[in-house]
C-alpha cells in the first residue's frame, strides 16, 4: 500500500471513493439489463410464475455421455416443463415423480 502524504492522500481517497461508485453504478445498471429468462422449448419470456418456478437443468456434462464436456443451459416455462415431464414420465420404467397417484397427461 502506498503512503501519502496528507493533501495527496485526501485526493487519491476522493478518486477511489469515486471509481469504486462508478464502477459499482456501471455494474448494477448492467446487471438490470441483462437478467431475462427464456424458456428454450417456446420461446417465451418468462413471467413471474416462470420465474418463481425456475424449471430448468444446469449442468456440465462428465465423463460416459457423447456430450462429455458440454455445458447444458436448459430453462422450461410453466407450460413446457408440464409437456416434458409428461413425455419423461411415458419413457420412465420408474416413475420419477414423488406423488405415485399422478397418472399424466392433461
Amino acid at each position: 500500500m502506498l503512503f501519502l502524504t496528507s493533501p495527496n492522500r485526501k485526493s487519491a481517497v476522493k478518486k477511489l471513493v469515486k471509481i469504486r461508485w462508478l464502477n459499482t453504478y456501471n455494474f448494477e445498471k448492467e446487471v438490470k439489463t441483462i437478467v431475462k429468462t427464456v424458456c428454450n422449448i417456446c420461446g417465451k419470456d418468462f413471467d413471474k410464475l416462470d420465474e418463481a418456478e425456475n424449471f430448468g437443468l444446469h449442468y456440465k456434462v462428465g465423463y460416459g455421455s457423447v456430450h462429455d464436456g458440454d455445458e447444458i443451459d436448459l430453462d422450461l416455462c410453466c407450460s413446457c416443463f408440464d409437456e416434458f415431464i409428461d413425455y419423461i414420465i411415458s419413457r420412465c420404467k420408474i416413475n420419477p415423480i414423488k406423488n405415485n397417484d399422478y397418472v399424466g397427461g392433461k
